[in-house]
């Protein structure tokens, strides 16, 4: 299940960066710009609301407290801003036997907001 987590996720970063004739590597905004139009809005449509299971805690500070019939709206959840960056590190010694090679993918996100409606 991880391994093929680790796949897909290095084929969408994969998608969404190129390397140019001068060996740099760039964030395709094109993709990143579709990705934002079409994507987002078809997966929000489509994940209106995410239910969660029932909540059952008791300690020392409550005696007991029970959640139930819960489900978080999409539309809450997404986030205000995302910021993804991108580090590549490429090591080669001068008879090309030793080769190193590093990718990593920072992402951040703000701006998520969290709502309740009808409680009692």
């Amino acid at each position: 299940m991880v391994e093929l987590l680790r796949r897909r996720v290095k084929k969408l970063v994969k998608d969404f960066h190129y390397t140019d004739s001068r060996g740099h590597v760039h964030l395709d905004m094109e993709a990143v710009s579709l990705m934002r139009i079409m994507i987002v809005p078809f997966l929000v449509e489509r994940i209106k609301e995410i239910p969660v299971p029932r909540i059952e805690i008791s300690n020392s500070d409550f005696e007991y407290l029970i959640v139930d019939d819960l489900f978080l709206g999409i539309g809450n959840i997404v986030p205000d801003r995302i910021k993804i960056r991108v580090f590549n590190d490429l090591s080669i010694n001068n008879n090309l036997t030793d080769v190193n090679a590093m990718s990593q993918m920072q992402v951040t996100i703000k701006g998520v907001e969290v709502a309740v409606k009808d409680f009692y």
